[in-house]
């Protein structure tokens, strides 16, 4: 038997959305088959959550046992969507030591790929912008300054952003 290259597996990778800053948790998990080529779990445009992290393993064997993977990776989660957080340091200008921003960002353009739906240009260039700066970089500050984005312009896109992805939310139980 061969083993998979690191870089050429799929491993499916546990992820959270938070939303509600008032929360201590996040509202929904979801489950990422990351690798060569990531998916997000879905079915019909419709991505796959719940509210148990613990059901993660019993969500994949229930609606993701198609797709290939080589491993699980399922006790914290890899990708995170900290919507709360994110709005929070963009708005008061503190720097993001935890990397929220960047995880927030890259989280919501796979989840809005996931999608198929279209994005008007200037939400997907910000978007990408968004992610691009704070994949170096911390201050947020520096991407206004930067990218010539407005924080206003910012705080609309990614509400317009969590909004798209929040109507094509479908709630399982394994």
């Amino acid at each position: 038997m061969t083993e998979t290259h690191p870089a050429e597996q799929q491993i499916w990778r546990l992820a959270y959305l938070h939303l509600d800053p008032d929360r201590e948790s996040p509202e929904w998990y979801l489950l990422v088959n990351e690798g060569p080529v990531d998916r997000v779990l879905a079915r019909d445009g419709r991505i796959l959550v719940f509210t148990d992290p613990a059901a993660a393993d019993r969500v994949i064997d229930r609606f993701g046992a198609d797709l290939p993977a080589d491993d699980r990776d399922l006790e914290e989660p890899f990708f995170r969507g900290h919507l709360a957080q994110t709005l929070y340091l963009l708005t008061s200008g503190e720097a993001d030591e935890s990397r929220f921003i960047i995880d927030t960002a890259n989280l919501l353009l796979d989840l809005i790929a996931t999608t198929g739906r279209p994005v008007p240009e200037h939400h997907g260039r910000r978007l990408k912008a968004l992610a691009d700066h704070f994949t170096f970089a911390s201050e947020p500050k520096g991407f206004f300054a930067d990218s010539g984005i407005a924080p206003d312009a910012i705080v609309e896109t990614l509400l317009w952003a969590t909004g798209l992805v929040m109507l094509h939310l479908s709630e399982v139980r394994p």
